[in-house]
């Protein structure tokens, strides 16, 4: 005979469900490791955990990364992992085994940072004067990051493609549609003058990318949560049906 369980105990499932996770997934649009990492946030949760995806591009949820970094006294860009009850995170991508450790109550080690800002690369076609300079500046920073692996050599660097400038701004997604025309007409300047650079994608493409991610947030945001929420609370009413002595 399968042993019964009261409205009461379902009760009790489903409002703990209905409480807000305390596990944070901070992203934003653009971040290279956010689209790396979310297939793997979207895997656990279908595994039953309750991981909140929060876009800092959203004012409230950009408030609440400050404060949890001020409250912690951790500070980390995009993707952001951490539990607001206790302060454990996860800084950047990690692969699913150390999520794990991190949703197991553990705290990950941020990796190596440096101990200043990476001195920034003389544009393309600058004098010897501004290269030299650089060298030095480089020189100087390397010997105070000894700590970080994989440094390449200043020369190595220069050999790269380096830009004659800095690109235009990319326009925010509600932005008008003058300031966009104004966006691609700086940004067919730039393009033109920094043709030696490979795989430069035009304005316009930049543009309805842009577009496309931010009416995909929009559409998705609601639904996916609700989602998540729904299959989390099947998972859990299974595992008791499961766990049930008969």
């Amino acid at each position: 005979m399968v042993k019964e369980f009261g409205e009461d105990l379902m009760e009790k499932i489903i409002k703990k469900d209905a409480e807000e996770s305390t596990w944070y997934y901070f992203y934003s649009i653009g971040c290279t490791f956010c689209k790396r990492i979310e297939p793997i946030i979207d895997e656990l949760n279908d595994e039953g955990n309750d991981i909140l995806k929060l876009d800092i591009s959203h004012t409230d949820n950009k408030k609440l990364k400050m404060e949890l970094q001020n409250e912690y006294s951790k500070f980390c860009g995009t993707p952001w992992l951490i539990n607001a009850d206790t302060g454990n995170q996860i800084c950047g991508y990690r692969e699913k085994n150390i999520i794990l450790q991190w949703l197991d109550g553990k705290d990950i080690p941020t990796p190596p940072v440096p101990t200043s800002l990476y001195p920034k690369v003389p544009f393309h076609g600058v004098s010897n004067i501004e290269i030299k300079k650089w060298k030095k500046l480089y020189e100087e920073w390397v010997s105070n990051n000894k700590h970080l692996p994989n440094l390449m050599s200043a020369d190595d660097i220069l050999l790269r493609p380096r830009p004659k400038s800095d690109p235009p701004k990319l326009p925010v997604s509600d932005s008008s549609e003058e300031n966009l025309k104004i966006f691609k007409e700086s940004w067919n300047k730039w393009m033109n003058k920094n043709s030696h650079l490979p795989n430069l994608q035009t304005a316009d493409v930049m543009i309805n990318r842009m577009k496309q991610v931010k009416d995909m947030q929009n559409k998705d945001m609601y639904t996916r949560n609700l989602e998540n929420r729904i299959s989390q609370l099947e998972y859990k009413v299974e595992k008791l049906l499961n766990d049930t002595e008969i």
